[in-house]
């Protein structure tokens, strides 16, 4: 409905009177008030909570109460109050063209009544109003328009009150299709809380109630502790925070969410749950948030409960919970100042590039996580630290405490850092080079045509290494084809077996099976009689002799282009990079 719509986030703050705000203008400037204020009397109306008060749509200038409505066959009777603020407001009332309002009169005297909106309004100063008037009609309609700013209504049909009048964005129908007469009205509400340590102590609050019974006005509170200011309200109902800290609410039946965000005035490390009040629970369900980048800290002194028994909001359920008794104290023990025992979250994101005559690499560095403490990070040799940027913006490399070391500063926690650096240096590699650990480290090697990783050793996977490509049934296959080769051929021929099957195995191309099937056609040929049976292996020997040829030659003229002429190596046949974690 329309006038839901409106009032949800609605709650009305109390304005100070003129002689109280004279007490905050300095006398210098007493004068321009009137001047400053001109065509902005909305600024002395109530604003909406989550509004940020700027605009003339954030204020609301007049609020609706409950609309009364006497329903009979030949007519209706309506009553209405009204409140307005400040300026001349347009107050719309029942009805619309089809059955319009007569003998409507403002505080018991007659108004006069004008058409805005398609709507009938009545135009009214500041002061508190009841409005009243009636409908004549030959046969009762089926929906009665409504003023969209109602979100309360008294509805009786034949002398006979309806329970739970049914509404939409049109009006109110004027009947009850479903009528329970066991239903009474009650309320039941459950509290979860989380407890944010920042600066100042944050407090959300997530309010559950369960509502049945007839539409009415039902009051919560108080609902935040002493001391606590509210900063954000978001109901599925029409809500009014009061002066003295309870919640209105304009109920239904229904389930319905009512989340309050509060601050504290300052960083607290005690907080003493309020009294339980108007329709809250003897017993709430507190979370607690700490922030290391503050201090560490932890709640204690409280029963602890189990957040997914608890049934505790999705969002907060990996957060300790615990159970809060009226008037018990949530305390938070500090256990130590800043983030001093924490430890770094980072992740390095590795690409490296061998020079073309293998003299040196390249190096590009992508760093992100947590920066907890140090808040330096330096390069040791023999890396060296080209440049730096951290969000796209330059930093300023500068010496590092021992000789050879070079950083830069990290002033945010959240780590964005990008790096280009350099080793001269064919020998051993650091990891990382970096002072600090890391959680994860992933590399990526780019090698210049014509070389290749046989190992990498002291990384827990060398994706695309030489090593790496090597399995339980290659070892199985280059055994049996070196064992068949010494004892066909000899010693001599079993040794270069071994070493040509080792170097070339992986190698694109490379015959494998081929020569296995050649070994088994000369073991045959061994061993096979005299007569047709030896013809037919001699043919499948001099087959599979022929296939081996056929699929050497390019691969020996592929070998020997790569290693005379290694940048001709074609894009398709160029190894992708190796990747380490």
């Amino acid at each position: 409905m329309s006038s839901i719509l409106r009032l949800v986030l609605l709650s009305l703050l109390l304005t100070t009177t003129a002689a109280t705000a004279q007490d905050y203008v300095p006398d210098e400037l007493r004068n321009w008030q009137e001047w400053v204020l001109k065509d902005k009397e909305y600024r002395a109306c109530p604003f909406y909570f989550n509004a940020g008060a700027a605009r003339r749509g954030d204020f609301i200038c007049a609020w609706p109460g409950r609309l009364q409505l006497g329903v009979t066959g030949a007519g209706a009777r309506f009553s209405q109050s009204w409140t307005v603020y400040a300026d001349e407001q347009w107050l719309t009332l029942p009805g619309d063209a089809a059955y319009w309002p007569d003998r409507v009169t403002v505080n018991d005297r007659a108004a006069e009544v004008v058409a805005r909106d398609s709507g009938p309004s009545v135009r009214l100063g500041p002061g508190s109003y009841r409005i009243t008037g009636r409908f004549e009609w030959d046969e009762r309609p089926g929906i009665l328009r409504l003023p969209p700013e109602t979100g309360l209504i008294s509805l009786s049909i034949d002398g006979r009150d309806v329970e739970r009048p049914e509404l939409n964005r049109n009006g109110v129908f004027l009947g009850e299709r479903k009528q329970d007469t066991r239903a009474v009205d009650s309320v039941r509400a459950v509290v979860y809380r989380l407890v944010a340590d920042e600066v100042p102590t944050r407090l959300v609050t997530e309010l559950r109630i369960d509502v049945s019974g007839s539409v009415r006005e039902e009051l919560f509170g108080p609902v935040l502790p002493e001391g606590f200011v509210p900063l954000n309200l978001q109901s599925q109902l029409p809500a009014k925070l009061e002066a003295d800290g309870n919640l209105r609410l304009q109920v239904r039946p229904g389930r319905w969410t009512v989340y309050l965000m509060a601050r504290a005035p300052e960083v607290l490390n005690t907080i003493v749950r309020p009294a339980a009040g108007a329709n809250l629970p003897d017993t709430e369900i507190w979370s607690y948030q700490s922030n290391d980048r503050l201090r560490v800290t932890a709640a204690e002194g409280l029963p602890p409960v189990d957040p997914v028994q608890a049934e505790v909001p999705g969002n907060w359920s990996n957060y300790p919970a615990f159970r809060v008794d009226a008037g018990a104290t949530f305390a938070i023990t500090e256990r130590s100042r800043g983030i001093v025992s924490a430890t770094n979250e980072l992740g390095l994101q590795r690409t490296i590039w061998l020079d073309f005559d293998g003299g040196g690499f390249a190096i590009r560095d992508a760093i992100g996580g947590q920066m907890r403490t140090d808040w330096r990070l330096d390069m040791r040799p023999p890396f060296s630290l080209l440049s730096a940027t951290e969000y796209g913006e330059n930093l300023l490399i500068t010496k590092g405490r021992d000789e050879g070391r070079t950083g830069v500063e990290v002033r945010q926690t959240e780590v964005n850092l990008e790096s280009l650096g350099r080793a001269d240096t064919r020998g051993t590699l650091p990891v990382t080079g970096w002072d600090t650990r890391f959680a994860e480290v992933d590399a990526t090697l780019n090698l210049p045509p014509g070389h290749k990783l046989l190992a990498a050793p002291g990384v827990d996977n060398a994706r695309g290494s030489w090593m790496s490509q090597w399995q339980l049934l290659d070892f199985f296959l280059v055994l049996i084809i070196t064992i068949a080769v010494w004892r066909l051929l000899g010693r001599g021929a079993g040794v270069i077996a071994l070493l040509a099957l080792v170097l070339s195995f992986h190698e694109a191309f490379a015959p494998g099976w081929l020569w296995l099937n050649l070994l088994i056609a000369i073991a045959l040929m061994r061993v096979a009689p005299e007569g047709r049976l030896r013809q037919l292996v001699a043919g499948y020997q001099w087959l599979s002799a022929a296939a081996l040829v056929i699929a050497l030659v390019p691969f020996v003229a592929g070998q020997l282009r790569i290693a005379i002429y290694p940048q001709k190596l074609s894009a398709s046949r160029r190894a992708p990079p190796n990747k380490m974690r």
